[in-house]
């Protein structure tokens, strides 16, 4: 019994899970490029915030369609409540226009 309840809203806690991963790591990136980047000086350092600027970027373009994938399976399935499918199905279609 317990193993079909933990199957049971599998893609909807996969896209969850993705939404959460790009969507700090996005935040990350953000804060980075704004608030740390502008007061380093050292040209070391600078190359290392662009990595730290550019990484969540490149896994931001391979992770939401995945994410848009367990999204519209889920909501396919009726897996879990309507406002946490649209929620999430929301949200990687918003990340997925701006790529």
């Amino acid at each position: 019994m317990k193993n079909s309840a933990k199957k049971e809203f599998r893609n909807l806690k996969r896209s969850a899970k993705t939404f959460k991963i790009y969507s700090r790591l996005l935040l990350v990136s953000l804060l980075t490029s704004v608030i740390f980047k502008p007061t380093s000086g050292n040209q070391t350092i600078l190359y290392l915030f662009d990595l730290i600027i550019g990484l969540p970027v490149l896994l931001t373009i391979f992770l939401v369609p995945m994410g848009l994938f367990f999204s519209l399976k889920s909501f396919k399935l009726n897996e879990g409540t309507k406002i946490s499918r649209l929620k999430n199905l929301y949200g990687h279609l918003f990340f997925f226009i701006l790529i």
